[in-house]
């Protein structure tokens, strides 16, 4: 008899502990009409992160990577197959339903950090809270904002403005911005990719901290084999599939 067993595209010893499912996809594929021919961005991918995980997911640029991170996070609707955040399944959702989804349980990181320029650092991040959280105990609020920009370096940066910040602290912002609401799912979609080696390794680091201290579930997307290694699970795309 084996003894291992798979728990989605994971291969695990009978036994393990296994953590409760924070996203699932069952066959999901995503197809654009091009022309006169289907693209096909994804091809039945079926994956599994569990509560606390952190995943990269790599590949070469157009294996469908950034369209799995989109849908995985609601932001697209698959042609066929389904999303699951804890154990909600998105097709079930109207549109202002998802909304709400990513409100409130998805923080979004991107290689753009989209900060507003004439806010401060403090700024963005109570607006944040405004859009993910509507009214909020201002002192929980401003407990929140030091825990995190402590954590992350920053708090002596609260009040300046995005374009007296270094391109890795400006990420660093857009991290604690994404984190603000307390999301249960963080979704990063290559968040290195405008930063030099020093900067993505500070990136990478806060991260992993963010991981370890809070336990966050982590989604990261790359193409970069040492920013995966950041991550606790590689997995591999080619071609809109996860090959290994």
């Amino acid at each position: 008899m084996s003894n291992q067993t798979m728990v989605g595209d994971v291969v695990v010893p009978v036994g393990t502990p296994v953590r409760p499912a924070a996203l699932v996809t069952e066959s999901l594929w995503k197809s654009y009409r091009v022309g006169a021919r289907d693209v096909h961005a994804l091809r039945g991918v079926d994956l599994r992160v569990g509560r606390g995980d952190f995943v990269a997911i790599m590949g070469p640029s157009g294996c469908g990577k950034s369209t799995l991170l989109h849908t995985l996070g609601g932001l697209q609707s698959p042609s066929s197959g389904s999303v699951l955040v804890d154990g909600e399944d998105l097709a079930g959702l109207s549109d202002s339903g998802r909304t709400e989804l990513r409100r409130e349980r998805i923080g979004f990181v991107f290689q753009r950090f989209n900060l507003f320029p004439t806010l401060t650092v403090e700024g963005n991040l109570k607006l944040a809270e405004r859009i993910c959280l509507g009214r909020k105990d201002a002192a929980v609020g401003a407990s929140r904002r030091l825990e995190l920009l402590t954590m992350l370096g920053l708090s002596s940066k609260l009040h300046h403005k995005p374009m007296e910040l270094s391109g890795g602290e400006q990420q660093r912002v857009a991290l604690a911005r994404a984190l603000v609401h307390e999301p249960a799912i963080l979704l990063a979609d290559e968040p290195t990719g405008n930063l030099d080696s020093e900067n993505t390794d500070n990136v990478l680091s806060m991260l992993a901290r963010v991981h370890r201290e809070l336990g966050q579930t982590i989604v990261l997307i790359t193409h970069d084999i040492e920013v995966a290694e950041a991550a606790e699970r590689v997995v591999l795309m080619r071609d809109g599939a996860v090959v290994d």
